[in-house]
């Protein structure tokens, strides 16, 4: 399993105990060796879970982001009008 550092890389493992743990490169690649490390976190599966359920899905990840550029939108044409008209347009 090569871990280059900024790059995602996936492993699947079956959990013997809970603990952080330390990940490192199988492959002797270059230079930078010394830095591919990662960590895997094992929680018990209801801590898991209050910690998932705490995070956004890709839904609502989306739904926020149209939300902010819509924003941004409005924003954008009510300075525009603002510099056009010397009036602020109310949305």
């Amino acid at each position: 399993m090569d871990i280059v550092p900024g790059m995602i890389t996936y492993f699947w493992l079956t959990p013997t105990r809970t603990g952080t743990f330390d990940v490192l490169c199988a492959e002797l690649c270059g230079v930078g060796h010394y830095t591919m490390r990662g960590s895997v976190v094992v929680e018990e599966e209801a801590v898991f879970k209050a910690w998932l359920g705490e995070k956004p899905t890709f839904a609502q990840s989306m739904a926020d982001a149209g939300k902010g550029a819509k924003e941004t939108k409005n924003r954008i044409l009510s300075e525009a009008e603002t510099e056009t008209t010397g009036k602020e347009l109310t949305r």
